[in-house]
């Protein structure tokens, strides 16, 4: 039989129906010791059962009993507890026997059918004053509702704590709006190497709330996030659809494991929606770098650089060795002189045994810094082997002296206001350093190609020493001041070659 809570509740209710019968009949108050057992034992079950609180509206229909009645009650419940104490139904209300821990042990309430067994079935529903209100009835057995035409009975009572519901937690969804988190997903993953490092590729998780994939290095094979004393974070992916990862820092040599997890959120909470599994990979050994082969010993040779007519001077020293040689002079544009010939070094001669150690570099110019070293090289094979060679000497060639610049020429010069405008008519002054003319006017006395001079303002240029006159057509009135320039260039820079004198001119 059940002895579940509800249907215990359901076997003490029924007689409850006698209320709508007529009052007890003598022969049921005579029985007062079995009644109060039944009412002893009914309510030590309810606080087993349930720990309900009193609420106030039974309180309040306590209060209400009249305080004769009160204590009548008083005496006649202790006399009958008293005599239901010494009756025979108490050893087998407290009994648990065999079949009560067989029931706990299958997962059903023993507790419950015992004490249901020692309730008389005709048990009125406890309207004695200090009855508690039964419970554990559910609400849909007929009688369940509190019955308001009892004495004492108010609105508003609480409903029984039994309907499904009541206790959160006993059924799925008692609680609103915590759904459970979907479950952990799996993720493909595949794991290999390029010249960059380690590639790390996965499958789509595809999860709502989804914040990013956490790709985890290991160099155990147990990898978990959160992450483990040997695990590092090395990469984290925010895009769902991004499903590869190049770790660039991975230790060469190693056998490394990794694993991929996707991070998402539920209701604002994080948690691992995907996961994969571990992979590994072995990264492969550096190569070892060569040793530098060692440099051969070489015998060393004098060298000094001076100049000559403005030239550098080479002159070095004997190779003092037997047998066949040559000697390299090798110029630079920077210190480092080397053989084989580095980026910016040329061979500026190559001279026998028999030859002069000391030469000439005619085609270094004026004001350029060069190095030089020579080497004495001995045939090797398809090549030279160096069997001496001298020290870097660099030198810096003067810049030429300046050629002297002539004074410059008076050139005769004449304007004239004409119908066109005003006309100007200069001396010429040409010769090998002439570059152009410059025709100038001011309205101050003194107009100027050269810098220093200022309001000055060039109207026209001639390269043609042979041209020696131009007209003015767009002076306004008032006064203007002329001059003609005869430039040259020397030297790298523009001299005065001639020119005019200041002319000046009014227009009405």
């Amino acid at each position: 039989m059940d002895g579940s809570p509800r249907t215990r509740a359901r076997r003490r209710t029924r007689p409850s129906q006698a209320q709508d019968a007529p009052a007890a009949t003598p022969a049921a108050v005579a029985a007062p010791a079995a009644v109060a057992a039944a009412t002893a034992v009914d309510q030590i079950e309810l606080l087993e059962d349930r720990t309900r609180p009193i609420t106030h509206s039974r309180a309040a229909r306590r209060l209400r009993v009249s305080v004769p009645s009160a204590i009548f009650g008083a005496f006649l419940i202790a006399t009958l507890a008293l005599g239901a104490s010494l009756g025979p139904s108490l050893p087998e209300a407290g009994g648990f026997g065999g079949d009560a821990a067989a029931a706990l042990d299958e997962g059903h309430d023993g507790d419950g059918a015992e004490a249901d067994a020692d309730k008389p079935a005709d048990e009125p529903d406890g309207d004695k004053p200090g009855d508690e209100p039964d419970g554990d009835k559910p609400a849909d057995e007929p009688g369940d509702e509190p019955d308001g035409d009892k004495p004492g009975d108010e609105p508003g009572d609480e409903p029984d704590g039994d309907k499904p519901g009541d206790e959160p937690g006993d059924e799925p969804g008692d609680e609103p709006g915590d759904e459970p988190k979907p479950e952990l997903g799996t993720i493909e993953i595949g794991v290999g190497l390029n010249d960059g490092g380690v590639v790390v590729e996965w499958s789509v998780c595809e999860r709502d709330g989804f914040v990013a994939y956490k790709i985890i290095r290991s160099t155990d094979a147990t990898v978990t996030y959160p992450r483990g004393d040997n695990d590092t974070l090395v990469g984290a992916v925010e895009s769902m659809t991004r499903t590869r990862f190049v770790d660039a820092g991975a230790p060469d040599g190693r056998k490394l494991f990794y694993r991929v997890f996707a991070v998402a959120t539920h209701e604002g909470v994080p948690y691992i929606a995907c996961a994969s599994g571990v992979e590994d990979v072995v990264t492969p050994k550096p190569e070892p770098t060569p040793k530098p082969e060692p440099k051969p010993e070489v015998g060393g040779l004098g060298l000094a650089v001076s100049f000559d007519e403005g030239h550098p001077w080479v002159d070095w020293t004997s190779c003092e060795v037997d047998g066949d040689f040559i000697y390299k002079v090798v110029r630079s544009k920077d210190a480092t002189v080397t053989w084989p010939l580095g980026a910016y070094d040329s061979v500026v001669a190559a001279v026998g045994p028999d030859g002069k150690t000391a030469l000439l570099d005619e085609e270094i110019g004026f004001g350029k810094k060069v190095f030089y070293r020579v080497f004495c090289l001995r045939p090797f094979g398809e090549g030279w082997k160096v069997i001496a060679a001298s020290a870097v000497k660099g030198i810096q060639t003067p810049k030429p002296e300046p050629e002297p610049l002539p004074e410059p020429s008076v050139m005769g010069f004449e304007v004239d206001v004409t119908g066109e405008g005003v006309a100007l008519y200069w001396e010429q002054c040409g010769g090998e350093q002439f570059a152009f003319y410059k025709v100038i006017r001011s309205r101050s006395s003194n107009p100027s190609y050269m810098p220093g001079t200022e309001g000055s303002e060039v109207i026209a240029v001639f390269e043609n020493h042979e041209v020696t006159s131009f007209v003015d057509t767009t002076a306004d009135g008032g006064t203007w001041y002329y001059r003609v320039q005869s430039i040259g260039y020397a030297n790298g820079a523009k001299f005065l070659l001639g020119q005019t004198p200041v002319r000046s001119v009014t227009i009405e």
